[in-house]
C-alpha cells in the first residue's frame, strides 16, 4: 500500500501519513474495516480518529483528544 502526506499546520507544521499502521489505527480506533467506512456518514470522532492516525507516526504520545484540542486551537477546520 503506497502512503502519502500532506502538512497541515497547526501549533507547528505537522505531517498527515496515511499507510498501513495508520490504517490499521484507524480500524482499530473506529471498530470497522477500512473497506467499509461509509464516507458519507463521517462524524467529528471520527475525523479526529483519521488525523490522530495520520500524525502519531511523528509524535507518539499524541492522543485523540489532544488532537482535537490542536485542531480547536490551531486550525480553520470547521
Amino acid at each position: 500500500m503506497a502512503q502519502f502526506s500532506i502538512s497541515l499546520q497547526l501549533d507547528r507544521t505537522r505531517n498527515l501519513r496515511f499507510g498501513m499502521k495508520a490504517m490499521s489505527l484507524i480500524e482499530t480506533a473506529l471498530g470497522v474495516k477500512i473497506s467499509k467506512l461509509n464516507l458519507s456518514d463521517i462524524g467529528i470522532n471520527d475525523l479526529a480518529v483519521f488525523i490522530w492516525a495520520g500524525l502519531v507516526h511523528e509524535d507518539p504520545s499524541l492522543t485523540i483528544d489532544t488532537v482535537m484540542d490542536l485542531v480547536d486551537e490551531y486550525s480553520s477546520i470547521p
